[in-house]
């Protein structure tokens, strides 16, 4: 799934992370990955959904004039397996 090109630095994880003042969403809290896309940093993280199946959550902020935002139009929602994660951030 991730290239060299698409790491993301840990200063930018970190001011990720304080956007959302250190909470985790309550569905899908354990982190498992973090992706940059051009100007957009994407959060997978994954949790047990209702019927205790694992789900995953793409969260999507972007940087707009070096400020991290919420996208103008939704892009994170729940995902169910990595290929739809993968569908998911080609889509961004």
């Amino acid at each position: 799934m991730r290239t060299a090109t698409d790491q993301v630095p840990i200063q930018e994880i970190k001011e990720f992370e304080d956007f959302f003042n250190g909470s985790g969403n309550f569905m899908t809290p354990d982190p498992v990955d973090f992706v940059k896309k051009g100007e957009y940093i994407i959060e997978i993280s994954k949790g047990k959904g209702f019927d205790r199946r694992t789900i995953y959550g793409v969260t999507v902020l972007e940087r707009i004039n070096g400020v991290l935002k919420r996208p103008e139009r939704s892009l994170s929602g729940m995902c169910e397996s990595w290929a739809e994660i993968d569908g998911k951030i080609k889509e961004i």
